[in-house]
């Protein structure tokens, strides 16, 4: 079976369910702006793709987004490789889901040029938000200047993980795309959106961190906010390690140092991170290391430790449950930071309850 036509004419899930049905071998070339996608098939079943640096199922992904282009299916094309391991009918329809989560992504997002940069100001939605490790990763490297593209190969994710991260900040208040001839718009001024801009503040790696007034920050011994966050976890952990007739002690699965000895393995600046005799983070140490730190380092700190304030408050969940946990959590905040100040605007606000709860 020859095949020969226009993507226009004749959709790529058409040819593909065309070439399965008939029980085909060959190879399938797709051409599109100047770039090839590849595909083999076995009686049917499709076994391996390549376009350009993608191979498997994602090089398949990818080239569904293609709305234009010309292909041929030769039968004489044979590989010895072997990337794909869903089925051909499996391939298609998680292929045609993507691309219709692409369509919806596109909606806040067109195109993988488009610069990324915070909002202007903070909505509703904006108020308690919860970010998880892989939103921080991608939220820390937001200058207003990196395209979707950019973020993606920085992160390590790929670009249809890391639009649907973008997106999700975008729906929740916090970011906003522009095409990358758009000029940023204008910071607003100071005072006006104190939680946005708190948390720019706290993800640029300023040497100060903003304070509160009737907040208790004198007795947090850091200056810089990734000793902040150091501090915070360390007391953090002295409140889960104990019992206080409430609640039980809660036992880590790996000491600090073995979990931040983890993170360094991704995020080589965390190996500047001393600790003290009680399994602790030397603050003072971790705040005189930052500061001859970039700002990438200070960003990728601040991800590596925020994962692991995260893993701790997990565990605490896990070993007594979501509301003990929250809790004591909250107790921390309200310690270091006092009931007048807002903790959230410094990025570690409440996991999951309020105080109130």
């Amino acid at each position: 079976m020859g095949l020969d036509g226009n993507l226009e004419d004749f959709p790529l899930a058409d040819v593909l369910q065309l070439i399965n049905m008939g029980s085909r071998t060959g190879v399938l070339a797709i051409n599109n702006a100047g770039r090839t996608a590849h595909l083999w098939f076995e009686r049917g079943q499709a076994v391996h793709a390549v376009l350009g640096e993608f191979t498997g199922e994602k090089a398949v992904y990818e080239t569904f987004n293609w709305k234009e282009g010309r292909f041929t299916f030769d039968t004489e094309g044979h590989t010895a490789e072997r990337s794909i391991e869903l089925d051909c009918q499996n391939l298609i329809m998680e292929a045609v889901r993507r691309l219709d989560e692409w369509n919806r992504l596109r909606k806040a997002i067109p195109r993988p040029d488009f610069v990324i940069g915070f909002a202007a100001g903070p909505t509703e939605k904006a108020d308690n938000i919860t970010l998880q490790a892989h939103e921080w990763k991608v939220l820390s490297l937001i200058n207003n200047e990196l395209d979707v593209s950019a973020l993606a190969h920085k992160t390590g994710f790929s670009e249809f993980k890391t639009t649907q991260i973008l997106f999700d900040l975008i729906q929740a208040g916090l970011l906003v795309a522009r095409a990358p001839d758009e000029k940023p718009a204008v910071p607003p001024p100071s005072g006006e959106e104190p939680r946005l801009k708190s948390l720019r503040e706290f993800l640029s790696g300023i040497e100060k961190a903003p304070e509160k007034p009737g907040a208790a920050r004198a007795n947090v011994p850091a200056h810089t906010n990734v000793g902040v966050l150091g501090f915070f976890i360390n007391i953090l952990l002295d409140n889960f390690d104990k019992p206080n007739g409430l609640y039980n002690a809660v036992k880590q699965d790996k000491s600090l140092q073995e979990k931040l000895a983890e993170q360094a393995e991704r995020y080589p600046q965390v190996d500047v991170i001393k600790f003290i005799d009680d399994n602790r983070i030397d603050v003072g140490q971790l705040d005189a290391d930052t500061e001859v730190l970039d700002d990438l380092g200070r960003k990728n700190l601040i991800v590596a430790l925020t994962e692991v304030k995260e893993h701790i408050y997990a565990t605490a969940v896990k070993q007594s449950n979501k509301i003990a946990a929250s809790r004591r959590y909250n107790k921390v905040l309200a310690g270091i930071f006092g009931d007048d100040g807002n903790p959230a605007e410094l990025g570690l606000g409440s996991i999951l309850e309020r105080k109130s709860a």
